[in-house]
């Protein structure tokens, strides 16, 4: 794949109509907001690379440090924990709870707190990338918090913090298994590795690590979900992407950017995601460089700017497998030729020639592009049919198998712990009702977000 081609297949996956709402498609549901900037959050406990683009492709994939752990167990929320030198800053004098931000809403804070020294106090500073992640961020300090309150006083503040921690970490592994990947996932594929057991990827020989090609390619299927803006409440105004940016908001948030997790969570259509193909919103092709350096943590600049080069450069650079090699490894059907609605979707890798061997990560988003999703007589109320509501049956079975390893290979899982259909504990709300927290919008209820 030379530069040139790359270059020019970026080029034609900007998005150019930037109208709100996204323009319908052919059967098109797509997923909330919310769901798009979970994904985002799960990313991060799964992932880091620091490798800047330029350094790229230096070393095997296999010798590629991440700097995460394989697991869900939010190590870029908890660090090192409260007894540690490096995360105790994050913790309260009780060596137990979280420290939360100044900024309220109805009474409520709502985000993440800073250092003495003004700077937002995190474990892992991409969480403060856009302040729809650090509102989750700070939505998952909270239910700890709630954790611990419902914990008997007279308990040592060690084992009080610990099970406050397993506690958050089985609901947040049960909401990626049970919730997320079921909103994202095309349903055949989902119910085949959950449910049935059909497990592709073996993991034998070497291990379970997570792979390049998830990390890379897959799991980056969710940059085609942004909007190049957003009503934070219903009977809000629109909100640019670029003013969501983490670079915008490196003080306490204001009042006007809490976000109402009912409605971000919602089927309004000014609630929902972009549909998951081969475009992209306009800001994502002008980052700052502060905001990629959120990742990379090497001096600015940073070219180029255009999150959609930067990441099929990536790819190239680490000699990932191409879309159709993954394909015949793991079994799966050929994305179809037929064009669907106006233009030919294969015309911009046939301009660039690489049709035959079409970059993992745009492979996904194609796929998706031009699946139909789920027959209508398959169709639920959380589940709908539609091209580009879902991935396609590649990019949902590296999703959903990787995921299904990573439980199973953590010891401390609840899958290990329960088994996969453990209801998990319900929690209380402020208002005193006890809930089932089965999606993100239940989280923020039981928090008070």
């Amino acid at each position: 794949m030379t530069a040139s081609a790359l270059e020019g297949l970026a080029r034609s996956m900007r998005r150019t109509d930037q109208s709100q709402p996204p323009k319908p498609r052919q059967g098109h549901a797509p997923s909330a907001v919310a769901v798009t900037y979970f994904g985002q959050f799960v990313d991060h406990d799964l992932t880091l690379d620091t490798t800047p683009l330029r350094e790229a492709g230096w070393s095997r994939p296999i010798h590629t440090i991440n700097h995460r752990t394989p697991w869900l167990d939010l190590d870029h929320l908890y660090g090192d924990g409260p007894c540690s030198s490096r995360h105790h800053h994050l913790y309260e004098s009780d060596d137990a709870s979280f420290r939360l931000g100044y900024s309220a809403y109805g009474g409520e804070p709502f985000d993440v707190p800073f250092t003495y020294d003004g700077v937002l106090a995190l474990a892992d500073a991409r969480n403060a990338e856009n302040i729809i992640v650090r509102q989750i961020h700070a939505m998952f300090l909270k239910l700890h918090n709630v954790a611990i309150r419902e914990l008997p006083q007279s308990l040592p503040p060690r084992e009080r913090f610990d099970r406050a921690r397993d506690r958050v970490r089985w609901q947040y592994q049960r909401l990626v298994r049970n919730w997320y990947l079921l909103e994202i996932c095309h349903q055949e594929v989902y119910d085949a590795v959950f449910e049935a057991g059909d497990r592709r990827i073996d993991w034998s020989h070497d291990g379970f690590a997570i792979p390049v090609e998830f990390s890379v390619a897959a799991m980056r299927f969710g940059h085609s979900m942004v909007r190049a803006k957003y009503k934070l409440q219903a009977s809000g105004e629109d909100i640019p992407l670029a003013k969501l940016f983490g670079v915008q908001n490196n003080r306490a948030l204001d009042r006007s950017l809490k976000i109402n997790w009912e409605f971000f969570s919602g089927s309004s259509v000014t609630a929902e995601s972009n549909p998951i193909d081969t475009t992209m919103a306009a800001p994502l092709f002008e980052l700052p460089d502060e905001h990629i350096d959120l990742y990379v943590r090497t001096p600015v600049p940073h070219p180029p700017p255009s999150l959609a080069l930067r990441t099929l450069t990536r790819a190239a650079a680490m000699r990932l497998p191409t879309g159709q090699q993954v394909r015949d490894v793991l079994g799966e059907d050929d994305i179809p030729r037929t064009p669907v609605g106006d233009g030919d979707p294969w015309e911009p890798l046939r301009a660039v020639g690489l049709d035959q061997d079409t970059p993992l990560w745009y492979y996904i988003l194609l796929e998706a592009q031009l699946s139909p999703g789920l027959a209508p007589e398959r169709e639920t109320k959380r589940k709908k049919g539609g091209f580009g509501a879902t991935l396609g049956k590649l990019g949902s079975r590296l999703l959903a198998e990787v995921i299904a390893a990573s439980l199973q290979d953590d010891p401390t899982s609840f899958v290990r712990r329960y088994g996969p259909t453990w209801p998990g504990e319900p929690w209380t709300t402020p208002d005193g009702k006890q809930i089932q927290v089965e999606s993100l919008a239940h989280v923020a209820r039981v928090v008070g977000m």
